[in-house]
């Protein structure tokens, strides 16, 4: 399978408000295009200045700058998270795109990732 058949698998059951965690330079936005109805906003979190600036222009090019909010944090910043309103239970999905491959402290972001989400 390729990674546009993994990333649209993934993402086939994004609803609601999703937290894309490691948004990267926003190579999924295109997929929640393909959602419209189903996900209400996304919060991409991205602690890399760099990808953040190609990240907004990306989800503008797209036509989703008013659905998709960059949050220029790690996911373990939970004060960076709640200046965007990412508190316990504020998300209804989150998707983490190749994340866990490269984080030291992969628990520690699936705790804060776990406790964001709705139940």
């Amino acid at each position: 399978m390729q990674w546009a058949g993994v990333k649209r698998h993934i993402l086939r059951d994004a609803r609601g408000v999703v937290l894309e965690v490691g948004a990267g330079t926003g190579e999924t936005i295109k997929y929640y295009c393909e959602r419209e109805g189903q996900v209400e906003r996304i919060f991409g979190v991205e602690p890399s200045l760099k990808k953040c600036g190609i990240l907004k222009y990306t989800a503008k090019k797209l036509g989703m700058k008013d659905r998709y909010e960059v949050v220029p944090c790690g996911i373990e910043d939970v004060e960076g998270l709640k200046r965007y309103g990412i508190e316990y239970q504020s998300v209804d999905t989150v998707v983490c795109v190749l994340l866990l491959w490269f984080e030291t402290d992969w628990r520690f972001t699936v705790c804060a990732v776990f406790l964001s989400h709705r139940r």
